[in-house]
């Protein structure tokens, strides 16, 4: 990520750097922070902290996300830890009721707190307190979800809809209707809106780090994965379809289109181990598997890892390789969430 801003904004929450940390700081808790080197990209004035659970190794770039932006110190906080990045489990089900509940708060007419559910406001309420406090492992999903509406913002919505559950639940029918107005003009309300769509929509799993994501392609089934990378070249103009066992010659899928020319391509699809690595003899088997369907290009996908003489083999057999951490970046360009979410249980 480059970062060239005068003032980082609250929604670089999420996004991911790579740091080097030059020097431990101090210890928080279970937390060591460690000093890091700027990016040539960033303001002099502005530093970077990393707070990490695990120990690091100094002067060697490290792959994190942001999790704080502190104009008062000009620090960004970072953390290589999955902290917060966990998909949102049990608490989906929990949060999409709650979401559906309050955006339809503005069609009450007149409002009493015997018209309304105090227990899904709650949950409401805790949806906000998650993208504040940022102390639950699956607090950036919901963040994310909701839309990363500032800090600012989310503490007044907070007040407000904390107002509006205890009026619930002291029967304060009075402040109820004005609650529900300040919500709505605020654009609260519509978060909630943009949390089910994104939900609906698979986008769950763009909030995830890319790890997370491989190892959750890595979890379906050889057959069902061949499938999946049909899916994925069907979303970005292709035709596609799955090569049954006995007529596969080696390739997995097929994958082609006529406009804006006209393209065929070849794909063997391998679902291993993301930590295991392809070798040079693999690529050779595979160099000319397009010649065999006429096709334009040769495709070998993987959720694994290719070794150095393996990507050599295939540039000089033209052979386009996708390792697993590439493949979850295709999905996240190409916004192939839905995808995703149609396949990952």
């Amino acid at each position: 990520m480059v970062i060239n801003v005068s003032h980082p904004r609250s929604d670089l929450i999420g996004e991911q750097v790579t740091v080097i940390p030059v020097k431990k700081s101090t210890e928080r808790g279970s937390f060591t922070v460690y000093e890091c080197e700027r990016p040539d990209d960033l303001d002099n004035e502005w530093d970077i902290r990393l707070s990490n659970r695990q120990p690091v190794e100094l002067n060697r770039p490290l792959d994190a996300h942001v999790y704080r932006v502190s104009r008062k110190n000009n620090e960004l906080h970072v953390s290589a830890d999955d902290f917060g990045m966990k998909e949102l489990g049990g608490n989906k089900d929990r949060f999409l009721e709650a979401s559906r509940y309050v955006i339809e708060l503005p069609d009450y007419t007149n409002p009493s707190a015997n018209d309304l559910d105090h227990d899904e406001i709650l949950n409401a309420r805790e949806m906000l307190r998650f993208c504040i406090r940022r102390d639950e492992m699956d607090w950036f999903s919901v963040y994310h979800l909701l839309g990363k509406p500032s800090i600012d913002l989310l503490e007044d919505a907070y007040e407000l809809m904390e107002g509006l559950r205890t009026s619930v639940r002291d029967g304060e029918d009075n402040a109820i209707g004005r609650y529900i107005i300040n919500l709505s003009d605020l654009g609260v309300l519509s978060w909630y809106d943009t949390f089910i769509q994104r939900v609906e929509e698979g986008k769950q799993y763009q909030a995830l780090p890319n790890k997370e994501l491989l190892e959750k392609l890595y979890a379906m089934d050889p057959t069902e994965f061949e499938h999946f990378i049909a899916d994925c070249w069907k979303e970005i103009g292709f035709s596609a379809n799955v090569v049954p066992d006995e007529d596969d010659l080696g390739i997995d899928v097929i994958a082609q289109r006529q406009d804006p020319w006209r393209e065929k391509h070849a794909i063997q699809v391998k679902r291993y181990q993301p930590d295991s690595t392809i070798n040079l003899g693999t690529i050779r088997n595979y160099g000319a598997i397009d010649k065999m369907v006429d096709g334009d290009k040769s495709f070998l996908v993987t959720t694994a890892q290719f070794t150095e003489n393996a990507r050599k083999a295939a540039q000089d057999l033209d052979v386009e390789l996708i390792d697993g951490i590439e493949l979850t970046e295709f999905i996240n360009d190409e916004n192939l969430h839905d995808v995703v979410d149609r396949y990952v249980k």
